[in-house]
């Protein structure tokens, strides 16, 4: 692709060690903002499926992006690991997070919440530990069927997992325009470039192992009154209604945005108003915090 080729090169990957591991990680720095944003990929784990949101969302922040890397097999070893990337950086970031890296990210706000500066959450789950039993059953159900998905990976050659992949990402985006068809076809080619079955299986692990993390409560999120976004899609029904509502009560006074539609991959599909509502809250949020401590 030639349009990600472009990107590779303006924004190429950098090397860290943390922890004896060597960490690829791709970092731009504003010349003039010092709000840093930290893009969490979905469950498939490449952060490159978002390289568009990354070139744009430059033109007004730091951005700052990774892999979710091998070595971390827990969800509580990959938020120390990205608190450890953003603390050698010296950055206290906005948590932009979809899907899977929504998870991610309330847990690494639980975990370290020296290192972050806001949450943006779009079409993700709740880690509540009040969900009630019916809500908790349907975020385990789905957790179930990752487990199978693990297992059916390791039996099969993963030249017919790819294809089972964009299957599974097709059926998500009905009723395209061209130009949004081009975007999933173009996305998907770069899945099947990149993706590898270790991976792959490294990305279902980890997203089992979110059932050990039903834990948290709207006390661990005070310190971000007023900088939390929510964008969950009324089209988007991979979470319960239940699931979205804990999501919502867990974050203190979030503010809830529901009319974007184009279901689970609304932030593609509407890439334009995404970017435009994220990038509004944040600079919104950065003129509040500065007016509060000029006071």
């Amino acid at each position: 692709m030639q349009e990600f080729d472009a990107f590779d090169r303006r924004f190429p990957l950098r090397q860290m060690t943390i922890g004896g591991i060597s960490f690829p990680y791709r970092h731009h720095v504003h010349s003039q903002n010092r709000e840093t944003l930290l893009l969490l990929t979905g469950g498939i784990g490449l952060s490159d499926l978002f390289f568009h949101h990354f070139a744009a969302f430059a033109k007004d922040f730091s951005v700052l992006t990774c892999d979710y890397p091998l070595h971390c097999t827990t969800m509580a070893q990959l938020t120390d690991t990205l608190a450890q990337l953003l603390r050698t950086l010296g950055i206290r970031a906005w948590l932009v997070g979809h899907s899977f890296g929504g998870v991610v990210a309330q847990l690494l706000a639980r975990r370290h919440p020296d290192v972050v500066a806001g949450l943006v959450l779009s079409n993700t789950a709740s880690l509540a530990a009040d969900m009630t039993p019916k809500t908790r059953a349907s975020l385990l159900a789905l957790l179930e069927k990752e487990e199978r998905y693990h297992s059916q990976m390791q039996a099969m050659p993963f030249a017919l997992i790819k294809p089972m992949l964009r299957r599974a990402i097709l059926k998500k985006a009905v009723g395209l325009t061209p130009a949004q068809q081009k975007t999933v076809n173009d996305l998907c080619q770069l899945m099947t470039q990149k993706l590898t079955k270790s991976y792959g299986l490294h990305m279902l692990e980890l997203l089992c192992d979110c059932r050990n993390h039903l834990e948290l409560s709207p006390r661990d999120f005070l310190p971000w009154k007023g900088r939390v976004l929510l964008l969950l899609s009324e089209d988007d029904h991979t979470f319960t209604d239940g699931v979205k509502a804990s999501l919502i009560s867990l974050m203190p006074e979030p503010q809830v945005v529901t009319e974007l539609p184009g279901g689970h991959l609304a932030l593609l599909l509407q890439s334009a108003s995404y970017l435009s509502t994220v990038t509004a809250f944040i600079q919104l949020a950065a003129v509040g915090e500065s007016e509060a401590m000029c006071v």
